[in-house]
């Protein structure tokens, strides 16, 4: 099983009209979307979150129970939900300014189990939760405690609207990436964390030099690319009519680790055998996955009907 952890929120998306603001809300959050593409394709998956007890709460709960996300790590809380208020440009790209304090926040070191079932071989978190108190402080202290034993793969997802000053955003994502196995990112978040020439290989090469062991960094149309024991390795994209790439970069982190763990590979013993041609056909189906959200408003998990199960027979499964 792989445990998902961090937000789960929802979603606002604001249209401006002549007269009023349009808006529509999507169930939503890095960890939360993660975790429903995970099911969608067939994996077993945990989420530990905070989830509210308010109206968006218990539509959340539902959400996930309906859709197979095993809640047994989540955690209740009074704090009302979180809303994140997105608008889209005319490129298509987005930007997020967040409502909160809300209960995806609240998850402290006494809500965690003091050991996970022997099912669990991986763990996945990322974005805003990672550094944000005080689940990040939570978050920290699971990685200590968790890295030595099962797989960590974290996205980096920067949010700077909530995370705050750059220079204190650094410092909490070191932490971070002294425990993580597999870091995920987008040449988005690469851009706004170090800077629009930032050079995704630089970064890859400072990140495995401190131990991580794969970096994968996602291009949008263009593909994705990943950086592993010394070689480079691509996959190129999809042409779909996009609607929304609000969720694709956590669909390509669920498919790319669900690849794996359909095939009982996803943990920290199977890592180092993990072979290029491995890692590039992982990939190639993250990318279809993550090309076919983008087709619909909001990571609405209906649309990978078809791409899943998973199945050891099948060496890449595609939509």
């Amino acid at each position: 099983m792989i445990v998902v952890c961090g937000e789960a929120l929802m979603d606002v998306f604001v249209a401006h009209r002549a007269d009023r603001l349009d808006t529509e809300l999507v169930a939503g959050g890095s960890a939360f979307n993660t975790a429903r593409v995970l099911a969608a394709l067939g994996q077993p998956v945990s989420l530990l979150a905070g989830l509210s007890s308010d109206r968006f709460g218990l539509y959340l709960r539902d959400l996930l129970t309906r859709e197979g996300v095993d809640l047994a790590h989540a955690v209740s809380r009074d704090q009302r939900t979180t809303l994140a208020i997105v608008q889209q440009d005319q490129s298509g790209g987005h930007s997020f300014s967040f409502y909160g304090d809300g209960a995806d926040l609240h998850v402290g070191i006494p809500d965690l189990q003091d050991r996970f079932p022997d099912a669990v071989t991986s763990l996945v978190m990322g974005s805003y939760a990672l550094v944000t108190p005080p689940i990040g402080k939570t978050l920290a202290h699971l990685l200590a405690r968790e890295y030595e034993a099962r797989l960590i793969s974290i996205d980096l997802n920067y949010r700077p609207s909530i995370v705050g000053q750059l220079a204190q955003w650094q410092a909490q994502f070191d932490h971070a990436l002294t425990h993580a196995h597999i870091v995920k990112a987008s040449l988005e978040d690469l851009q706004l964390a170090f800077g629009p020439d930032v050079d995704p290989a630089a970064i890859a090469r400072q990140w495995i030099g401190r131990g991580v062991s794969l970096v994968l960094v996602t291009l949008g149309a263009q593909g994705a690319l990943a950086f592993y024991q010394g070689q480079v390795l691509t996959a190129k994209g999809q042409s779909v009519e996009v609607v929304d790439t609000v969720g694709a970069g956590d669909a390509f982190h669920a498919a790319f680790l669900g690849w794996f763990h359909a095939r009982n590979r996803l943990s920290l013993a199977a890592l180092p055998a993990w072979s290029a041609n491995d890692i590039t056909q992982a990939m190639a189906y993250a990318v279809t996955v993550s090309a076919r959200l983008c087709t619909v408003r909001g990571a609405c998990v209906t649309v990978l009907d078809g791409c899943a199960p998973l199945t050891i027979h099948d060496p890449l499964a595609v939509c």
